[in-house]
């Protein structure tokens, strides 16, 4: 009897370890919470994608900050965003959005919001719709992604607070007319010239002219390009002189142009 004893107390700490280790592998079995994705907070990790959209497959991406309460669509294997429903006055649009690309911002997408004052659009937004902040009459500060190409007339009609407007580095066609009539924008100087800048150049592009503008105006030396209508009120320029870093042009009015000597 007292060996019969003694063989079950060897026994049963050999039992314990084994319901121990098989509780530690159950816990690392695939399924658990340790690979579900989480979107909340303003932030994405990589994975698949949470409730709020369908699932677009992507792979593992680094996490990026985007404002909380936008709005998104897929369009095809990318994501364009289609409005903002959030409370925040600086909105950041991200350029990957669970796991995909976002590429775009579709038409009225912040269209009649009062309280938005900054968007700044991730550099792989390709695409901007017409009318997207037209009557945001808070906004006062854009930041356009550098992979943009044009901006749509009537864009940013009704933006009666928009002063400052950060264009890509890459020229991007526009008329200032048709996209900015509405805007007490705030220019960057140069002898008889009103420009636009980018990032790294507040001369990037000619917008307009000064106020008494008359005979030649020469460009700045850095300019990149020449908006449509930069002139259409400055009927007595006359000419233009155009510099050699100079690689996009639309008809900025009556003038006649010169390159550079």
């Amino acid at each position: 009897m007292t060996k019969t004893k003694r063989k079950i107390l060897l026994v049963l700490p050999g039992i314990v370890c084994l319901l121990a280790a098989f509780a530690a592998l159950a816990s690392c079995a695939p399924g658990n919470d340790g690979g579900q994705t989480s979107l909340s907070g303003g932030t994405q990790s990589s994975g698949s994608g949470s409730s709020g959209g369908p699932d677009v497959p992507g792979g593992d991406v680094e996490e990026e900050y985007y404002t909380e309460g936008l709005l998104f669509e897929t369009s095809g294997e990318n994501y364009y965003v289609s409005g903002y429903e959030g409370s925040d006055t600086e909105v950041v649009v991200p350029s990957v959005y669970r796991g995909a690309a976002v590429t775009g911002v579709r038409d009225t997408a912040f269209a009649y919001n009062t309280a938005v004052e900054k968007v700044t659009l991730a550099d792989s937004i390709t695409d901007i719709g017409t009318w997207t902040f037209s009557d945001c009459t808070a906004l006062r500060e854009v930041v356009l992604s550098d992979s943009l190409t044009s901006i749509p007339d009537w864009a940013f009609s009704g933006c009666t607070a928009l002063e400052t407007v950060i264009l890509p580095e890459t020229p991007v066609s526009f008329s200032v007319e048709r996209i900015f009539d509405d805007c007490p924008l705030q220019y960057n100087e140069y002898e008889q010239g009103l420009y636009l800048g980018s990032k790294t150049n507040l001369y990037h592009t000619l917008a307009g002219a000064a106020d008494g503008a008359e005979g030649t105006l020469t460009l700045h030396a850095g300019a990149r390009a020449v908006a449509g209508g930069a002139l259409a009120d400055a009927s007595a320029v006359t000419s233009l002189v155009l510099p050699a870093s100079l690689t996009a042009f639309r008809s900025p009015g009556a003038a006649r142009c010169h390159p550079s000597p």
